[in-house]
Parts: structure tokens; C-alpha cells; sequence
């Protein structure tokens, strides 16, 4: 009989719907069974975990309290040498310290995905570091990284998924002004000081001003959600913002807005950006990480400053102002996330890392 892989993957999140989690999700989804194994330790609650049941997996819960956590380094040690895993594939921080030094006293090798622009300790134990943007890469290299361990692959969705999604009938009961459509943007991610929805935010007050009927959805939730909520109270959007919380409801989400926010201050390879892409959104989006390896300026995209409410609100000017811009924009970005970004590579690049291990 064949011998198929077994892999373990690890995640340090307690949030399902975060990006680390939607990528695993995604990871998996292309996994054929009649090729390989897998099971899941994820410090969120097994039963939402965002993937399909599958016959070949487990989900475990773990809680990571922290990077020293001895109970659950244990527990996933005995765990690997009990089920004679293969390989191990971590994920976010306390991932890749937790996992990795369990796995390398299990003498299992492993491979780390570096999400963001993390410090080079969480890849410490891994015999394999995945950058997912070459921002990424370059600051591993910087940070003391092996380039002989670094691998480049990027990001990657079900492009499907999202471009033969249908738009929400009701536009978040928004309303009109007049017989004017209404102009909406969108913001999804973490609610969170870093992903700098106070931008958005700003950015719509002053482009109310310009009598612009615009209107603001921000989705996800967070600990910034309080003050950005509070915000809009003093300055008077509460009628003219949505806070949808977490919602499943993205795809049709994305379709039914007119421009893609992302006013982020730290990225490498954001999900969210390949979402609205797949969308035919065009976006704005500030000039940082690997944010320009996604999309081009004047192409996909318009870029801005981080934290410049003015700029953001100049760009959403412009595409309000020239709706063939916004198609032409929208038509580009779908076609470059189909190119470069689909999910079918992103797999097939991961799974090359692994055969360079088994």
C-alpha cells in the first residue's frame, strides 16, 4: 500500500475567521486524500474551525497560553510521537515557537509561515521558513534568516469563490441620497489600531463634505471597535457607517460595494486585498509591505500614505467621479489575482516545499 504523507498543522489563533486561519483553510481544501494525510491543532474551538468536515482529518484544540506554554509544548509532542507525523507545518507566532520545538525534539521537520513581518525567533526551529510576500522575505533575510531556508510563495484564493458570488439585494440598507446612487466603500479585517479603519473613517467625513453620497461598511470585529465606533458618533457617520461584526458574508459583501479600503499600517500578503481583487474592486490602498507586489498603481490600484485621512479621501474621489475607472481598475485587478494569485499555485508552490523534506 502507498504511503501517504501525514501532516500535522498548527495554529495559534483564537479567532476562526482570521487570515492565518483562512489560509490554512484554503491550504487544506486543495489537499487531495488520495495523496496525503493531515490533522489540525488550532487553539480556537474545533467545530468552527473554517474548513469542511473531512474524512482524512482531526481537529485537536491547543491553547498556546503563551510562547512557554509547557503543557500544550507536551501535549503536541506526545501527540507527534504517537501519530508518526511526517510533518509539521506551524502557523503564527506561538505556532512556530510551540510547534517547532516540539517537533524538533520529536525529530520531525517542519515548515513555518511567516504572515506578516514577524521577529525571526518564531522560525527558529523550522528547516523550512514561507514567506508570503518578498517583503516578508527580505526582512527574515535582514533579521538573521537562512536564505537556503527561505522559500517565496504567495497568498492565494479560490478565485471562484468570490468573482461568480451574487451582490447583496439590499446594499446594507443604506438608503439614498435623492435620486443620487449611493458611492460605497469597504474596509474587512480585524478591527484593530494597525489596520487603520480611523482612516476610513475620516476619509468618508471629509468626503461627505464634497456632497459625495458615501457610505462606509466596515467588517470584522475587534478591540479597536469601541473607539472606531465612538468615533463615528463624534463625527456624525453613524447613519452613513455599517460595522457588520464578523460575518461569513464577504463574497457577497464585496460585490456589492463600489471601492476596496485598506488603509493598513503593517501588511506582507493581505487576504483581504486578493479578496476584493477577485471581486473586481478596484482599491486604496496605503504603500507598505507587500502591498506592491499585489497590485500597481494607476493599474489596480491607488496608493496612499498610511495614516492620511485627506489622500484616502482624494482617491475615493476619483473613482467616484470616473466610473470607468472603477471598471477598468475592477477588470484589471480580477484578471491579475486569477494570474498570479489563485489558490490551485499557492498550493502547488506549498506542497513543492514539502517534497523538499519528505
Amino acid at each position: 500500500m502507498k504511503h501517504l504523507p501525514k501532516i500535522l498543522y498548527l495554529l495559534s489563533t483564537p479567532t476562526p475567521g482570521s487570515g492565518g486561519a483562512a489560509h490554512l483553510a484554503t491550504l487544506i481544501r486543495g489537499l487531495s486524500p488520495r495523496e496525503y494525510r493531515w490533522d489540525i491543532m488550532c487553539q480556537s474551538d474545533p467545530d468552527s474551525f473554517p474548513i469542511q468536515r473531512h474524512p482524512s482529518g482531526t481537529i485537536f484544540k491547543v491553547p498556546f497560553r503563551d510562547n512557554f506554554d509547557p503543557r500544550s509544548l507536551f501535549k503536541i509532542y506526545r501527540i507527534l510521537r504517537r501519530e508518526k507525523y511526517d510533518l509539521v507545518h506551524t502557523h503564527l507566532n506561538r505556532a512556530g515557537w510551540l510547534g517547532g520545538m516540539a517537533a524538533a525534539l520529536a525529530g520531525v521537520p517542519v515548515v513555518h509561515t511567516v504572515h506578516g513581518l514577524d521577529r525571526p525567533m518564531y522560525s527558529r526551529w523550522a528547516d523550512r521558513v514561507i514567506a508570503v510576500s518578498r517583503a516578508a522575505r527580505d526582512k527574515l533575510t535582514l533579521d538573521g534568516i537562512s536564505g537556503e531556508k527561505i522559500r517565496l510563495v504567495y497568498n492565494g484564493i479560490w478565485v471562484e469563490d468570490f468573482s461568480s458570488s451574487r451582490p447583496s439585494t439590499n446594499r446594507f440598507q443604506l438608503g439614498r441620497e435623492g435620486k443620487k446612487p449611493l458611492f460605497i466603500a469597504c474596509v474587512v479585517g480585524r478591527l484593530h489600531a494597525a489596520k487603520g479603519q480611523d482612516t476610513a473613517i475620516k476619509a468618508l467625513a471629509l468626503l461627505t463634505r464634497s456632497k459625495v453620497p458615501a457610505r462606509l461598511v466596515l467588517a470584522g470585529d475587534g478591540p479597536a471597535g469601541n473607539s472606531l465606533r465612538q468615533m463615528a458618533r463624534d463625527l456624525s457617520l453613524t447613519d452613513l457607517i455599517v460595522f457588520t461584526g464578523d460575518t461569513p458574508y464577504v463574497p457577497e459583501l464585496l460585490r456589492s460595494t463600489d471601492v476596496f479600503l485598506l488603509p493598513s499600517l503593517r501588511e506582507s500578503c493581505p487576504l483581504s486585498l486578493l479578496e476584493a481583487m477577485a471581486s473586481s474592486l478596484p482599491s486604496v490602498v496605503t504603500r507598505i509591505g507587500g502591498i506592491p507586489e499585489m497590485v500597481s498603481h494607476g493599474k489596480e490600484a491607488l496608493f496612499i500614505p498610511g495614516n492620511d485621512p485627506p489622500r484616502m479621501a482624494a482617491a475615493m474621489y476619483t473613482l467616484y467621479k470616473h466610473r470607468a475607472l472603477v471598471k477598468t481598475m475592477g477588470s484589471a485587478a480580477l484578471r491579475r489575482v486569477k494570474d498570479r494569485f489563485h489558490a490551485s499555485q499557492m498550493i502547488k508552490e506549498t506542497l513543492d516545499v514539502y517534497k523538499e523534506l519528505f
